[in-house]
């Protein structure tokens, strides 16, 4: 229930106490509603977490088992999906990189832009465009991390804008890594089988990012 003074007073947000017998019936009712969904909310929320960490561990646990078994060494560090001896189920892993950048990527953006300015002479308008919208940050002061890393799968073969490209490549830094985990089960639709997801928000419970 709402925080009370040692009269058992109510307190609103600003420490202001207020008798029980005062407080307005609607108000009592709101109280009891949020704060009972709050705490199983909670609750449900630590499960989750529990769970999500008992999965990511046997999926470990498996995987390692399956290595060993194998004899090959293996960390399994990217994504997998384990399908069921029928192959109605399914659990699949993945995890997302977050990427970072070092000072390094102005010093790529330095050497693009006088490769652009020597080799080309400002003319290739569409190349121009591309690294522009690259390196645009947006509202928050962040650049389009994808269109950064799509420059450097442009076949071009100039010595200097490799320079830029390993310049680029070397600023690059894995921040933290993602976890996801997705249940599927195979259901008998209209059109023939299909999947269907079971519904659980791991991305944001628990210990979600995970350093590498």
């Amino acid at each position: 229930m709402a925080k009370t003074d040692k009269d058992g007073c109510w307190l609103d947000a600003r420490g202001k106490a207020t008798p029980v017998e005062y407080i307005n019936k609607l108000d009592i009712e709101k109280e009891e509603l949020i704060v009972g969904k709050i705490h199983k909310a909670l609750k449900l929320s630590k499960q989750l977490t529990e769970f999500k960490q008992e999965c990511a561990s046997d999926i470990d646990g498996y995987l390692k088992h399956l290595a060993k078994a194998n004899k090959v060494r293996e960390n399994w560090k990217g994504n997998i999906a384990l399908r069921s001896y029928d192959e109605s189920m399914v659990i699949e892993r993945s995890m997302n990189d977050r990427i970072e950048f070092s000072e390094g990527l102005q010093l790529a953006k330095a050497q693009i832009d006088v490769w652009l300015k020597n080799r080309l002479g400002g003319l290739d308008l569409n190349l121009t465009k591309i690294v522009s919208q690259a390196f645009n940050v947006d509202k928050r002061g962040r650049i389009n991390t994808a269109m950064v890393l799509k420059l450097m799968q442009l076949q071009i073969d100039e010595p200097e804008w490799q320079k830029a490209m390993n310049i680029l490549k070397e600023s690059i830094t894995v921040a933290s890594t993602k976890m996801y985990i997705r249940f599927k089960i195979k259901k008998d639709g209209e059109t023939g089988e299909c999947w269907e997801n079971i519904s659980l928000d791991f991305a944001n419970v628990g210990d979600a990012d995970a350093k590498d």
